[in-house]
């Protein structure tokens, strides 16, 4: 729910939206949020951070595999991005005489799709999408390299926790089964 570059909370994650695709890797149960949970949720971030929605405390590098699914990558030696939904993988270029502007974004254009069964190339970013166009905006929140995932550890969010060691921690958590 951090930008890519761990600096700034992002917005969508302070709203009730549905996402059309998987943000996680895990499985979590379904939770339907009232109101009054969207209330505390966002009164608690927005008394936490600062200005633009920044953390008082920048996330370092990546130290361990995520279970976030990163939609978006950049790679700097090519001046190209590449969005992740589902198996596909789209490509966008740089815009031609575009400039980077000064809180360092730069517009892109999609120009095709990669083969299924690609993986992207680049590290994580984040982007804000031009209304009714085909174009994105790189706003600068570029992430350090992911850690490589972990192969060994599948299955459920539970599973994972109980990978990590610690049984104690967790013998009274009876996670619930939805039907």
């Amino acid at each position: 729910m951090v930008t890519a570059d761990g600096c700034n909370v992002e917005e969508r994650y302070l709203a009730a939206l549905s996402f059309p695709y998987r943000q996680s890797s895990f499985t979590f149960p379904t939770k339907q949020s009232s109101t009054d949970d969207w209330a505390v949720w966002c009164s608690f971030w927005s008394s936490y951070h600062g200005t633009g929605f920044s953390l008082p405390r920048v996330l370092g590098r990546w130290v361990s595999p995520t279970h976030r699914q990163w939609e978006w990558f950049y790679e700097a030696s090519t001046s190209t991005l590449q969005q992740c939904v589902g198996d596909a993988i789209w490509d966008y270029k740089l815009v031609e005489g575009t400039q980077q502007h000064t809180r360092g974004s730069i517009l892109f254009t999609q120009v095709g799709c990669q083969p299924q069964g690609s993986e992207p190339v680049g590290v994580s970013c984040s982007v804000v999408r031009t209304q009714g166009s085909p174009s994105v905006t790189l706003i600068g929140a570029i992430g350090p390299p992911l850690a490589p995932s972990d192969e060994s550890i599948t299955g459920s969010f539970c599973d994972r926790l109980y990978a990590g060691g610690g049984e104690w921690m967790w013998e009274h958590i009876q996670p619930s089964r939805t039907p």
